[in-house]
């Protein structure tokens, strides 16, 4: 069996670890991340780093974390949610009825985010609207750990202490996010690189730091999906290192092209 086979065997033990078909993930990157944490352990080839997960239970989980695709935090790029406090809600909450898509959105931290700023444009004035922000994932286990709404100390950084005081609840040394936040959250499972059946249409969707991992046949596919999700005039939001694919651009208007955020036309 030659090395690169041992490469797809990885993927395998992946996928089957974290619940996804690593199939969707652009290969480059993956195998960049694993070549690196190999370099790491001293490690030469795909073949003896697959013997080395084997006799290593743990490795795996070394391993997904080193890759990151589960990567998240809470306000991830400020300057983005500021955008969106100062330049995307008067428009949005023009109507009483409001929904929010978080497409990939893990372990939740981005979903919370927008919840919490929801709060703070509003303040009195939330239970005039009726809000329903979504999670979604193709992670099974990270949406069980954002439904629970629990967090580190470790997992709080870049939020200010007095959005801590006021939307969460310390638990010994975890951090609960307050029922009345939680109220207008839901987490789901969706696989955006199929067809999606979710009968929701958005008025904001943020899909951020996450077609960058993937591979370039289900991009196309994804972009798609998000733009059928979205409302007519409705707001798109992605990573600031990734861009919308060419045959798309004509049906968006860029609205900030720093922050990559798009209006549908």
């Amino acid at each position: 069996m030659n090395d690169e086979n041992y490469f797809k065997i990885i993927l395998n033990v992946l996928s089957r670890n974290l619940g996804i078909n690593m199939q969707y993930y652009d290969k480059k990157y993956l195998k960049r991340r694993i070549t690196s944490r190999m370099n790491y352990l001293g490690i030469d080839s795909f073949e003896e780093y697959y013997k080395y997960l084997v006799r290593n239970s743990s490795e795996v989980y070394e391993l997904i974390n080193f890759i990151a695709i589960n990567y998240t935090e809470f306000f991830r790029d400020k300057e983005v949610f500021d955008y969106i406090y100062k330049n995307i809600f008067p428009m949005i909450f023009k109507n009483k009825e409001v929904k929010i898509l978080s497409a990939g959105c893990s372990t939740g931290q981005e979903v919370y985010s927008i919840a919490m700023l929801i709060y703070e444009y509003l303040d009195k004035d939330i239970n005039k609207y009726t809000i329903l922000i979504v999670g979604g994932d193709i992670d099974r286990e990270a949406l069980n750990y954002a439904s629970h709404g629990i967090y580190r100390e470790d997992e709080m950084k870049n939020i200010d202490d007095r959005f801590i005081k006021k939307y969460f609840i310390k638990i010994n040394s975890k951090y609960k996010i307050r029922d009345e936040v939680k109220r207008i959250v839901s987490f789901k499972y969706m696989d955006l690189t199929s067809e999606i059946k979710d009968s929701e249409i958005y008025d904001m969707v943020l899909c951020r730091n996450v077609i960058i991992y993937i591979d370039q046949k289900y991009k196309k596919i994804i972009f798609e999906n998000l733009y059928k999700m979205l409302k007519d005039g409705g707001y798109l939001i992605i990573g600031k290192s990734e861009s919308l694919p060419i045959n798309l651009k004509d049906k968006f208007e860029v609205i900030s092209l720093e922050n990559k955020i798009y209006r549908k036309r």
